[in-house]
């Protein structure tokens, strides 16, 4: 009978210690996307619609319509927005960085690295968004690429602090 019984605990400790890992990880991860789709898109205008106080953005290229508009309505709410871009990219005639940077956006390009390849976001500080995705219309309707949006403290913290290294690296 003692045997019985500590085999059910123990069963359903395994049970309980798997479904707490499996909701830890649901809200974590909060999604997953693969592109061609507008799915990376979609998620990176919504957190930037539900952005309340900042974000920090390090993309190589950013030609996307949706997103830049989005970013000019977070900024007119209040945003405080901080944008790191690859100069030879943010040069380009499709480039929407140089449209940021005349409506007063916080925008540095690498300077001592010869590729500026980073593609992330940071939300308010609590949620990101990252992958190979390029913040581009090429991203969202032709190339093979990936994002997802990940709410865990320590990865957060992890890439709020190399973005701050990317920013002051780039005065």
């Amino acid at each position: 009978m003692k045997k019985k019984s500590t085999f059910r605990f123990c069963l359903l400790t395994l049970i309980a210690c798997v479904f707490c890992m499996r909701v830890h990880v649901s809200f974590a991860l909060k999604s997953v996307c693969f592109s061609p789709s507008s799915c990376c898109e979609n998620n990176i205008v919504e957190l930037t619609d539900k952005a309340r106080y900042s974000i920090d953005i390090a993309v190589y290229s950013l030609t996307n319509v949706k997103i830049y508009k989005a970013l000019v309505k977070a900024k007119k709410r209040g945003v405080a927005i901080r944008v790191i871009s690859d100069k030879s990219q943010s040069s380009s005639r499709f480039s929407l960085i140089s449209a940021l940077r005349a409506l007063n956006f916080k925008v540095r390009v690498n300077k001592k690295v010869k590729i500026e390849h980073n593609k992330f976001g940071i939300f308010d500080r609590t949620i990101m968004l990252t992958g190979s995705y390029n913040w581009t219309e090429s991203a969202t309707n032709d190339n093979s690429e990936n994002c997802i949006v990940d709410k865990r403290k320590r990865i957060i913290s992890q890439y709020m602090r190399r973005f701050e290294e990317l920013w002051k690296m780039y005065e």
